[in-house]
């Protein structure tokens, strides 16, 4: 595989350098067999003699594989094949406005659709309703406007669904069947709830110690023995998100015990059987001990560390961030008020790297246990106030709101493209 710059001409062929050619083993001039996703065209193939990395290709053939007007693409000769790509989906949950194609999303969508022509690759976004058998109407950045193809069958789809109940729809299911028997590679295909998420931690001896105690909520007896055990237990939605539905449970000094919930509401309860009744919910739920964190300011603090992987295939740590609770709040989460900080600032280097370390084993761990792709992972850690790390939540949809464009291309979307390149030799 190698990198070329892609250059749109009015000839009807494609042409490569030829050495390239006989590299490759094709004689010139003669007629190939083209691939972009699942779309195969037989095309005129000449040589020339201009930079060795550059591809040229005919305008009707360009439209016709929905190439990009220019930038870089990756090149490979495969089975009698030359392949262009990698071709990678973004599947979006739906198509927003104007100005925010993808709602919050729009800037990181953006950024990986940009660092595709830079880095070698073709980008789109796609939502499940403008998909079919035949292929996809995938949205892709021309300019300054988000444009509608139809393009091929994709090479790899980055699932970033928020909804459960769309990810096991009727529509979704023929959407996946349709991606196994095309060999696309899915990554992050589905979420992993709080109640497996933990017991999978749980039956590592290696993550063990870092892992709170658990356990669903099934009877006020586990909350009441929670309770005893731990003064203070944190009960959460086993499928939720964004600091959504959590609600802290503590024995009060002066009897009973409290709650705070973590839209700012608070209420006392005189019995565990009411705190029981006010916490359980229609779905199901988790309760985990609560962990005293390090504070800044008087605030609760946490870390995010987002683990990616890379060219190799291998796991690494693109970012990690601090988030500091709002005055009041026991939740650290941006969506509830929650602020991002630079975390060497606040734990320094060594301890940073320790954490990073813990959330590195922590997606080795889950990949292992999860038996599907994985790509990236949003992992929660809290660092107590005994300096102790504790891994609190694995999120398999790491969030991509609140991004701000800019010029350079971060790392985390750097390494999108590495892997998928990587997956698509």
């Amino acid at each position: 595989m190698i990198t070329m710059s892609l250059i749109v001409t009015e000839s009807p062929a494609i042409a490569v350098h030829e050495s390239r050619a006989r590299a490759w083993g094709i004689g010139l001039p003669s007629t190939v067999a083209v691939r972009v996703g699942d779309r195969v065209v037989h095309i005129p193939m000449h040589g020339h003699r201009a930079d060795h990395k550059r591809l040229h290709i005919g305008a009707q053939w360009s439209t016709q594989l929905c190439l990009p007007q220019s930038g870089n693409v990756c090149v490979s000769y495969v089975q009698h094949e030359l392949r262009i790509g990698p071709l990678l989906a973004l599947l979006m949950p739906r198509v927003g406005s104007v100005e925010a194609r993808w709602g919050k999303s729009t800037a990181w969508c953006s950024e990986v659709v940009r660092a595709a022509r830079m880095l070698g690759g073709i980008a789109m976004c796609i939502v499940p309703q403008r998909v079919d058998r035949a292929g996809v109407d995938g949205w892709t950045r021309e300019g300054d406007e988000w444009i509608r193809k139809r393009f091929p069958w994709p090479d790899a789809v980055h699932n970033r669904l928020p909804s459960r109940a769309l990810e096991r729809s009727k529509q979704m299911r023929v959407f996946w069947n349709k991606c196994k028997s095309k060999q696309t590679v899915v990554w992050n295909e589905a979420y992993i709830d709080k109640t497996t998420m933990s017991a999978l931690l749980h039956a590592s001896i290696r993550m063990r110690p870092h892992t709170p105690y658990s356990q669903t909520l099934r009877d006020v007896g586990v909350l009441h023995t929670a309770v005893q055990r731990y003064a203070t237990v944190f009960v959460k939605p086993s499928r939720g998100s964004l600091g959504k539905g959590i609600v802290r449970v503590r024995t009060a000094a002066t009897g009973g015990y409290e709650l705070a919930f973590s839209d700012g509401r608070s209420l006392h309860a005189h019995t565990i059987g009411q705190a029981y009744a006010a916490v359980r919910g229609r779905s199901a739920h988790i309760v985990q001990q609560g962990i005293t964190l390090m504070r800044v300011r008087g605030c609760p603090v946490d870390f995010r560390v987002l683990v990616q992987k890379n060219g190799a295939g291998a796991w690494c740590a693109s970012s990690i961030v601090a988030r500091i609770a709002k005055a009041g709040a026991f939740v650290t989460n941006v969506a509830k008020g929650g602020t991002v900080h630079c975390a060497q600032a606040i734990i320094g280097r060594r301890m940073r790297d320790a954490v990073c370390a813990v959330a590195l084993r922590t997606a080795k761990h889950v990949e292992d246990g999860c038996r599907m792709h994985i790509a990236e992972l949003g992992i929660d850690i809290a660092v107590d106030t005994q300096r102790r790390i504790w891994i609190l939540e694995v999120n398999a949809k790491p969030s991509k709101d609140h991004m701000t464009p800019r010029r350079s291309i971060r790392t985390s979307v750097r390494h999108v493209w590495a892997y998928a390149q990587h997956t698509w030799l």
